[in-house]
This record gives structure tokens, sequence and C-alpha cells, in this order.
């Protein structure tokens, strides 16, 4: 079955293209509250308020396709496909140079497919009215650096300020959730350290789902969402900065633990095939911002280990937030926001925390003192760890890079980095579960 996702600019947009009544359709409005679908966005408010500025018109349609595929990738289920998984999709995007991203739609398409695991054709057309100039140039800073309120993210930030300069920090939350809370207590921590070098830019985006139940919570298109958000702040930036995306390769890989986490059961939000084809996408955009992923070819443990300034993140580690499901606590009467301690993020953490030598808040689970049982959901991921681990231990370090090769194409001048990455990083998990790991 085929969706067709039209998108709307503000009430007087009315588009619709010539479908039967049969066709499966869902009306994605942006910039029009009074819609029961409206997508809730408040990206160029936050420009102009925090910035006071707004970006190219060609990062203004980049920011509104990214918001329209998140809320397409959350409110489209997939339980209505043939493989109950896969789903054919066309976008309908309204854009400011139908010519220019006409050009760039074979690439578009790619990333689409391959971040979440769809097929996507996207449909452009001229956005009437919405060819709003950019404005001057927001004062300048010396980094861009993503920033979600995870660990990863903190060291990435640190080690930026550490450098002396001033920092953009690009955050993005949804409604009702714990991230903005987390993010800015984050944010006012690393303030009591590094004075007023932080300009933090928080994001928000969250499409409503109206009167369904329907819809996904995977968010594997959360990524573009959040690497769009952060084009956009470098790009108005005087000084051209890097945008710097902080994720550790045992991460960014994502390689599948057992044989049923492949494909796109397994994320690929900063997977480095997805990172070359947004460097395409850009590229043919003529949008000149450089990435950069400087942790890639580190594990979460080397990361704490080598932050360039330990004391800020021993102050701040404890306020930040990795678990997959964090409210999933309070219907086991537990402490709202804290880590489950059993999903995948929260091993891998626990695991260089233990590598780094750094103390921790205590999470809900212990998977090592207190395993789950065998029957419960709680004991999924660390089984998955588990099998993995041994399946690596006795295997031939030379065939690691075919492993890695299953979550996604690599870049053959680093196949050896990331291999080596991905050993390491399992490694320290064995050595946090408690496994003989040679």
């Amino acid at each position: 079955m085929m969706w067709h996702l039209i998108v709307n600019l503000g009430p007087t947009d009315v588009y619709a293209p010539n479908l039967s009544p049969s066709d499966a359709r869902l009306l994605i409005p942006i910039d029009h509250p009074t819609s029961p679908w409206y997508v809730g966005n408040d990206t160029e408010r936050v420009l102009a308020e925090t910035l006071d500025t707004q970006p190219h018109p060609v990062i203004r349609d980049l920011i509104r396709l990214a918001v329209a595929v998140y809320a397409a990738d959350l409110r489209v289920p997939r339980k209505r496909t043939d493989d109950r998984w896969t789903r054919d999709m066309t976008l309908y995007m309204p854009v400011s140079n139908v010519s220019l991203w006409s050009k760039a739609r074979p690439c578009l398409s790619r990333l689409l497919d391959f971040l979440t695991g769809d097929h996507w054709d996207v449909k452009f057309r001229d956005a009437d009215g919405a060819h709003t100039p950019a404005s001057a140039a927001a004062a300048p800073v010396d980094a861009v650096c993503l920033f979600s309120g995870g660990l990863d993210s903190l060291v990435g930030a640190i080690d930026l300020l550490a450098q002396g300069g001033r920092v953009a920090l690009v955050s993005h939350h949804g409604l009702g959730d714990s991230t903005k809370s987390i993010q800015t207590r984050v944010v006012a921590a690393l303030r009591q350290e590094f004075d007023d070098r932080i300009v933090h830019v928080p994001f928000y985006v969250h499409p409503d789902r109206g009167n369904t139940n329907e819809g996904e919570n995977t968010m594997r298109a959360r990524s573009l969402l959040f690497m769009a958000m952060g084009i956009a702040v470098a790009s108005v930036m005087e000084t051209k900065p890097t945008l710097t995306v902080p994720e550790n390769g045992l991460i960014s890989l994502n390689v599948p633990l057992t044989g049923a986490r492949t494909g796109s059961l397994s994320t690929r939000t900063t997977h480095p095939h997805y990172i070359e084809l947004f460097r395409r996408l850009l590229a043919s955009l003529k949008i000149s911002v450089p990435i950069a992923l400087p942790y890639r070819h580190l594990t979460k443990g080397e990361m704490l280990a080598q932050v360039k300034h330990k004391g800020a993140l021993t102050k701040t580690v404890s306020l930040t937030m990795s678990c997959s499901h964090p409210t999933v606590g309070r219907y086991k009467k537990h402490t709202p926001g804290n880590h489950c301690g059993y999903c995948v993020p929260c091993i891998i953490r626990l695991a260089s925390l233990k590598a780094a030598g750094i103390a921790d808040r205590k999470p809900d689970c212990d998977v090592v003192a207190n395993p789950p049982s065998n029957s419960s959901e709680s004991v999924h991921d660390v089984r998955a760890f588990r099998i993995g681990i041994e399946r690596l231990k006795g295997s031939d370090p030379r065939c690691d890079v075919f492993r890695v090769l299953r979550s996604g194409p690599i870049p053959p001048d680093e196949a050896k980095a990331f291999a080596a990455v991905y050993r390491r990083g399992m490694a320290e998990v064995a050595v946090f579960l408690g496994i003989p790991f040679p």
C-alpha cells in the first residue's frame, strides 16, 4: 500500500494531489496551528528569538522537509504493510527552488530509504509565498554541536568548550517528555563551569497524531530532523562553523547483536553511510556546512577517558540521560526519569562508565548483580549482548569488518578503524557483564 504524504504550509495552502478515494493519505500541515494534524514546531521562532536571524530559503526547506519526514515516520503505522515493517511513501513537498531540489531527489530518496528502512519518493512543488529571504548573520560562534542531553553529547560539548571559544548547543525536544528539562539542567551545569560561552538553541517539534492511536514510536527519522536543525544554526553564523555530531563508534555502527536485529530493526541515526548520504545531499543543495564526527573511531568509554575537562564531566554526568525509555520506571514504582539499566543505551552507558572509572547514579535494574529473569521483557537486550559477545569472542578479528558491514556500507579507508572500535566497544560491554573477553 502506498501512503501519500501531503505537506501544506499555512492555512492558505490547500494543495492536494489527484488521488483516488481509496488511496491512503496523510495530511502534514506546517505553520497551521488550528489543524487537528498540525505538526507543532517552533524552529523559525527559536532562530529569530535566540539568534536574531532566519536561514536561507533552501535551509528553511530542509527543516520543513525534515519535520514532514519525522511526522510521517511517527504517524504511518508499519503494521498495515505486507511484511508489517516496510512502508511505501510518496511525500508531496513544497519548496523554494523546485529545480534545485529535483536534482537532489535521487540522493534524498536513498538517504530516507536507508535511514527509515522504507521506500520513499518525493515530489516537489513550488511553495507559493514562502520565499522569505535570509536575514543578517547571527553573532558568531566557534563551533556548533548537537546536544541531546545524553552522555556523548555532554563529552562533545565539554571538549569544544574546553578549547576556549563560544559554542552553540543545538537540542530537540517533543511535547510532554522530560528531554527539555534534562537538556536545560545539563546546560545550566555547564554554564557554571564555562560561564557565558554557551549559546543553547532548543528546538521543539512534535507531530500530533490527531484522533488515532496508530503510529510508531521508533523515531528513526529523528536524526534527519536533528541534523537539519544543526545545519540551520551553523549556516546562519558569520564564521560558518563546523557542525559536530558527538557519537561513539559502537552506537554509530549499531551492528545487529543477533540475526533477529538485522536491517532497519537496528537504527542508523549516525551510521557512516547515512552521514555520507547527508553530506551528498547538502552538496547537491549547495549548502556549505562541514560535518564532523570526531568520536566515530572511539568507544563510549574511550570518549569519557579522553575528555578534555574531567572535572566538568564528573560534575554533570549524573544529570545526563541515555535511556531509550526513561518513563517506563513509573509503571514499576521507580523514580520517573531514572535509567532503566537494561536497554541497549543503558548497558553501553554503564559499561563505558565502568571502563572510565566514573561514578553515576544507580539505574532501576542492576543487570549484573540482580539480572532480570529469562521470562521478563527486561532481559531481551542483555541476552542479545551476551549472544553477540559469545559469537565475537572466538572469532577472527580480521572478520570483524564483515560484521560491521551488516549494518550498512562503510568508507573503505575507515574499514579497519570501524572494525576495531566495534570489537573494543563490545569488549567494554563484556567486561561490564562479567564475560571473559580475550
